[in-house]
């Protein structure tokens, strides 16, 4: 991929840039990130995953009927699927300054706290799913302060770091631990 850099951008006379046109499609920056409605499940993979290491220093010959590596495995990768499945996958975008002084103008009138106000500009910032304000604070409640962190600092993201793109040249793995989760 090569940069557009002072010595390799295309040049063009001022009289001849039609801003305009070249602002025409702007967007501002949008991040994704998943939350797991189901992340107690993470607490069973964990215990499956200790006893696979546990049936690993075991005999084959002194293994129980139950305690197969197969059987495990395959209670942990339904486990895992069941994981997967209950993600949701949220898109936030960046809020202008401006936008966010008048929510938090708004909110400060209303005598909201800054717990609520937070929420008006998490609210504001979601591209998908639209969820209100009393939607987002059940989510909370449901998936818990780290989850919620995630699409906070996705919003952080999105509302105050210069955009740049990364080309993801290394495939990760597709099992636990690899920050797929």
């Amino acid at each position: 991929m090569t940069e557009n850099t002072p010595e390799t951008a295309p040049q063009v006379a001022p009289e001849d840039f039609d801003f305009d046109a070249w602002l025409s499609d702007a967007k501002r920056p949008e991040r994704t990130v998943t939350v797991y409605k189901r992340a107690d499940l993470l607490g069973d993979l964990d215990a499956l995953e200790r006893k696979l290491e546990e049936i690993a220093n075991i005999p084959e010959e002194d293994q129980a009927l139950g305690d197969s590596p197969d059987g495990v495995e395959a209670k942990y990768l339904a486990l895992l699927q069941q994981f997967h499945d209950s993600g949701l996958t949220i898109r936030v975008k960046g809020l202008t300054q401006d936008e966010m002084s008048t929510i938090g103008k708004a909110g400060k009138e209303a005598k909201e706290t800054d717990e609520q106000i937070g929420r008006r500009l998490l609210e504001a910032s979601l591209v998908s799913p639209r969820l209100s304000f009393d939607q987002l604070g059940k989510l909370s409640k449901a998936i818990g302060d780290a989850q919620m962190q995630k699409i906070v600092t996705a919003y952080q993201l999105a509302t105050l770091q210069a955009p740049e793109a990364t080309a993801p040249f290394s495939r990760r793995s597709s099992g636990r631990g690899s920050g797929r989760e």
